[in-house]
């Protein structure tokens, strides 16, 4: 939030806060039950002490979490964020607390037409909420957690439409709502008419006994104005008199009658009216529980959002969060911060060290620092997107404690000494390892001798504590004490002492020095008062100032080394990713390739299995004509010509460039136009068995195949397959090699079955099964075979295939 904007606070409870700025109005922040209310603030230094004070406070609201539900809000939150940005923020119409409605009517109180507007208004906000995340899906935004809570909101769409059939939106009760409210309306408008009519003859007969020739309406009775002189030459009854008097409301008797039923027909509307709206009251009870259930949908959605708007304001990203008490936060800066160039800082703490002492000049930024730190964490623990880096990681502290600003108090008779103290004590003796320590001018207000010794002496309790501390001062001592410590650092905040000028720049293991003479002379403080100070500060503090020199001198060699490393490894990174982002390129243009290069492979494959269907047509449609025995060796010339090439082509199916080649995979040794398989692999050799021979290659050389070495086709003679007058009952294919007796099988088939025979049996015993297996295989898949078996006790056995044809 900006100065001069508006701050939404949300809290589980009643929360009062006061805070009196410098320059500023006291500000009261009031956050009801479950609602938002929003605060106009003044241009005030006091805005960001509000915010983070509210904050802090929200730890006594008991605002504790475990970490998986604090991962689940900044889920929640991260993914609202990015619903806002692409399809806006889904909106809230009602305005009051609707379960207090539902209470009412749970105890037998008729609501009224506002109470029940209002529940209409917010039954459309449910349904309205229902439609925004079917439009979400329909335009496929990510919305898992989203959609989650909708899924249980219950619309009670009877109740939405009675409200609306019984009640504008105006807030008049319909003549719609019931059939007979209209009949009663009809005759009270029927009514009106005649009583006007009537009057009206009245007025115009007897227009110059009248103040005014007009009709009027006194005490719910239509009347007319008469002049006081004629009031006894018209009958009827008086209602009214005029203030001077001249002028008296009469009822003619001759309406009385119809006044009355007038009136009787506005008391049965009334009736009919309450009826209504005790109807619709308890369909609000039959509801009770749909509407309760979907309220606290809305109400945890509404938050949801209402933080998930805040985070987009702040431009906010989703951290790492953890338990192990690390702070890793990356180009982090205050959130309310309101300059026109924001100076990002990454602060470490936990890992390396688990305290930091930053020193520098005064108004340098440190205090902004501390406030960062315990600002964001308490931001992240309400689940609230921070302004960092995504990549930062910070921890879950159960509670954060701060010493910050001077609280001295005449009426407590409290000096900033005692003030800082009462509250370094009470922070001491809460802490857990889990806490986080925020310390401004630790020690201050006191002898700087006794001040930095008791500020080391605490420091060093915490530390014991095993929490975290960051702590400001200007101690010179604890300067050198964060060298001395093995699990303390020390970091400064830059300052420009040419132009007097902050840089706000944190450097973690630089000391930082006051500077307080070489400012006081830029201001123009006299030089021999100048001169002086310095001696007088040599002379008190030659030797710590001489140490401290040398590690200021020390650290800012080293500070100067690291910055080197860490450009030549982002200069490393850098060119490790154009890399990866360029092997990422080629291989989607293989994966490209390859699935072309399938694509075509299949064609051809489907057009060669057409071709074959287009041949057993051919061959069956000849088998009931007088079959030529050029014809017959034509087709099986074609046949075999398909099979292999259809063969040749599912052998040459291209593989995954990406798959890594294994031992026992087939390959193509591409230089040699040669096949085999892999047997062994050392770094990037791989020995190849092709024949009898082995070869040693490298990857390069290789592409992976499906085509076995032992399948690979060689240039040999064509087989023609002519007809033969007379062909064998059977054919012994026992001690053959599988290469020699596959050929056989196919050739035999169609010779046995264009020579007329009706069955015939393979022998190929049983050895090791491979033939039989193959037998089986080839007659299985043959369409001129009707069926098949083993061969029976005097036919062979299990070493025989009897083959049957059509």
């Amino acid at each position: 939030a900006d100065a001069n904007s508006t701050i939404d606070v949300y809290a589980q409870e009643s929360v009062d806060f006061d805070y009196l700025g410098d320059g500023a109005q006291n500000v009261t922040l009031q956050a009801n039950v479950w609602s938002f209310v929003t605060f106009e603030f003044e241009i005030t230094s006091a805005l960001e002490e509000c915010a983070i004070y509210l904050l802090f406070y929200a730890n006594d609201l008991g605002v504790n979490y475990f970490v998986d539900d604090i991962k689940v809000m900044l889920d929640e939150t991260d993914e609202a964020s990015v619903i806002i940005q692409r399809m806006g923020r889904f909106e809230l119409s009602f305005t009051k607390d609707i379960l207090m409605y539902v209470k009412r009517a749970n105890k037998s109180v008729m609501l009224s037409i506002d109470e029940l507007l209002e529940l209409g208004i917010y039954l459309d906000s449910v349904k309205n909420l229902i439609i925004y995340a079917n439009n979400l899906k329909s335009y496929d935004i990510s919305s898992i957690m989203f959609q989650s809570y909708v899924a249980n909101l219950s619309y009670s769409k009877a109740l939405n439409l009675r409200i609306k059939e019984v009640i504008s939106p105006f807030g008049e009760i319909l003549d719609t709502a019931s059939i007979e409210l209209r009949q009663i309306r009809k005759q009270i408008t029927d009514t009106e008419k005649n009583i006007n009519s009537k009057l009206n003859e009245i007025v115009s007969k007897n227009s110059s006994k009248l103040t005014q020739a007009l009709v009027t309406i006194r005490n719910d009775r239509f009347v007319i104005p008469v002049k006081n002189d004629f009031k006894n030459s018209i009958k009827g009854l008086i209602h009214d008199t005029s203030s001077s008097g001249e002028t008296v409301y009469i009822e003619p008797l001759i309406i009385l009658e119809m006044n009355n039923k007038l009136n009787s027909l506005r008391e049965e509307e009334k009736k009919e009216i309450n009826r209504l709206l005790w109807e619709l009251s308890s369909m609000v009870c039959d509801y009770q529980d749909d509407i309760e259930i979907s309220y606290q949908i809305l109400k945890k959605l509404d938050l949801i959002f209402s933080k998930a708007n805040l985070s987009i304001k702040l431009n906010g990203t989703k951290p790492i969060v953890n338990e192990n008490g690390i702070v890793d936060l990356k180009s982090c800066y205050h959130p309310l911060l309101n300059v026109p160039h924001i100076v990002k800082n990454n602060i470490r703490l936990g890992e390396e060290y688990q305290g930091i002492i930053i020193t520098g000049p005064n108004t340098g930024g440190k205090t902004v620092l501390l406030k960062t730190i315990g600002l964001l964490s308490l931001m992240v623990k309400l689940g609230l997107l921070i302004p960092c880096a995504e990549n930062s990681n910070i921890m879950i502290f159960d509670n954060v404690y701060a010493d910050i600003g001077d609280e001295q108090s005449i009426s407590q008779n409290l000096s900033t000494f005692s003030s800082h103290m009462k509250n370094v004590v009470q922070i001491m003796n809460e802490v857990t390892e889990k806490s986080l320590v925020i310390l401004d001018e630790l020690g201050s207000g006191t002898d700087p001798t006794e001040g930095a010794s008791l500020a080391i002496s605490i420091f060093d309790y915490l530390l014991n504590k095993k929490c975290l501390v960051v702590a400001t001062s200007h101690y010179a001592e604890l300067k050198i004490h964060a060298y001395e410590s093995l699990n303390t650092v020390n970091a400064s905040v830059e300052f420009n002492i040419e132009t007097l000028k902050p840089t706000y720049k944190l450097l973690i293991g630089v000391p930082g020095a006051s500077n307080a003479l070489k400012i006081s002379r830029m201001l123009g403080l006299p030089e021999n008062i100048i001169n002086n100070a310095e001696r007088l500060a040599n002379s008190n503090t030659s030797e710590i100032n001489i140490t401290l020199e040398k590690l200021i001198e020390k650290s800012n060699l080293l500070e100067k080394k690291l910055n080197e490393i860490r450009d030549k490894e982002y200069r490393i990174n850098k060119k490790l990713d154009e890399i990866d982002n360029e092997k990422d390129k080629i291989n989607k243009e293989k994966k490209e390739i390859i699935a072309k290069a399938n694509e075509e492979a299949d064609k051809i494959i489907k057009k060669a299995e057409n071709e074959i269907k287009d041949l057993i047509n051919d061959l069956k449609e000849l088998k009931s004509k007088d079959i030529k025995v050029h014809e017959i060796s034509d087709l099986s010339h074609r046949f075999n010509m398909l099979r292999e090439n259809n063969s040749m082509h599912t052998a040459e199916k291209v593989y995954d460039l990406n798959k890594e080649i294994e031992v026992n995979d087939n390959v193509k040794i591409e230089k040699y136009n040669a096949y085999g398989k892999v047997i062994k692999i050392h770094k990037n050799k791989y020995e190849v068995q092709v024949g009898n021979a082995t070869i040693t290659v490298t990857k390069d050389d290789l592409e992976l195949t499906n085509v076995v070495e032992n399948n690979v086709p060689t240039p040999k003679k064509q087989l023609v397959i002519t007809p033969r007058k007379t062909v064998s009952n059977r054919l012994d294919l026992r001690g053959m090699r599988y290469e020699d007796a596959e050929p056989l099988i196919s050739n035999y088939i169609y010779d046995a079955y264009y020579a007329g025979l009706k069955s015939v049996s393979i022998i190929h015993g049983f050895g090791t099964g491979v033939i039989r297996e193959l037998v089986q295989k080839k007659v299985k898949n043959n369409k001129l075979v009707k069926s098949y078996r083993y061969g029976g006790q005097n036919e062979g056995g299990q070493g025989a295939t009897i083959i049957y044809f059509e």
